[in-house]
């Protein structure tokens, strides 16, 4: 995959590490069918991304620094950033990729800067 920078895995953990090229959009689908390729299982794929809280298609999302790539928010969590909607600020946010959506959404588990 061309976004990817690094990956790291510890076999004894089954946890894979895998840092991306800044500016290159990722395609978490396509990692998730590499990682089954290469024969394991990505039973779970968790990101921290750092971008902008926006408003997309009536939902909220995180607009991905440094690219175009826009993620819908979901979970509880996620309702903590609408005060960060629309501002210059910052946020990093630490979610689980839930493949499940027509476009990966990300399940927040963890906000840092910007609203709380």
């Amino acid at each position: 995959m061309d976004s990817v920078a690094k990956s790291k895995t510890d076999y004894r953990t089954q946890v894979s590490q895998v840092s991306f090229k800044p500016g290159k959009a990722v395609d978490f689908t396509a990692l998730g069918k590499a990682v089954d390729s290469a024969g394991f299982s990505a039973q779970e794929i968790e990101v921290t991304a750092a971008g902008r809280v926006i408003e997309n298609q009536g939902a909220l999302a995180l607009q991905v620094a440094g690219t175009n790539q826009v993620f819908p928010l979901t979970g509880e969590k996620a309702q903590a950033l609408a005060g960060a909607k629309g501002k210059d600020s910052m946020v990093r946010v630490t979610a689980k990729v839930d493949l499940s959506h027509t476009s990966p959404a990300f399940e927040v588990r963890e906000v840092k800067g910007g609203a709380r």
